[in-house]
């Protein structure tokens, strides 16, 4: 049988919500509920009229989080097409489809097809799959790279950089300034804001 990991939403209008995900069958891993607190904790419980990019969404957890919360639009994409399909699945289960979009593509195609409709997000959150070297992988600097040429930020934009805590993330690229760098365990998130 699948090693299926019990997540649950921690906040918003589905509190309590279980999102079944079984990693041996959509190859994902789940982002801990420790973690996740601690990035709704700086982000807030009120996400009404908000727009949020899901750039490497996996489980959907964190995605789903955020409509919970009354964020308008969140955006989720993921490469692979059993964990896009599982996340699309529960939206519509829940009743959420009319405040989301899904992509099954790379995460750069989706930050160019995002900017080509005119979409700006309040909140960009990055969780590619994570590289456990002490330097700062290519994949972080490319996305970040790839975030600060695009129209899909402005000035009130942030963006949220998961990464293994040995990564050392750039305290700047293109137009994003590195605000802070929290560690969780072995997870780490970098805050970046937007300059003009």
């Amino acid at each position: 049988m699948a090693s299926q990991h019990t997540m649950r939403v921690i906040g918003g209008s589905f509190k309590g919500r279980i999102i079944p995900f079984e990693k041996k069958l959509k190859g994902a891993e789940a982002t801990s509920q420790r973690f996740k607190k601690a990035l709704f904790s700086i982000l807030g419980e009120d996400l009404t009229g908000k727009n949020f990019l899901d750039l490497y969404s996996g489980t959907g957890q964190i995605g789903l989080e955020a409509l919970s919360r009354g964020a308008s639009l969140v955006v989720f994409n993921d490469s692979d097409r059993n964990r896009y399909q599982f996340v699309k699945d529960i939206v519509h289960t829940w009743e959420l489809s009319g405040r989301s979009l899904h992509y099954n593509i790379d995460a750069t195609r989706c930050i160019s097809l995002c900017g080509e409709r005119g979409v700006v997000f309040d909140v960009v959150f990055c969780d590619p799959p994570f590289e456990k070297i002490a330097s700062i992988p290519a994949v972080y600097s490319n996305i970040l790279q790839a975030i600060s040429d695009s129209s899909i930020i402005n000035e009130d934009s942030v963006i949220l950089v998961q990464h293994y805590h040995t990564n050392i993330m750039p305290d700047s690229i293109g137009r994003l300034i590195k605000k802070d760098t929290r560690k969780y365990g072995t997870n780490s998130l970098s805050i970046y804001t937007v300059v003009l």
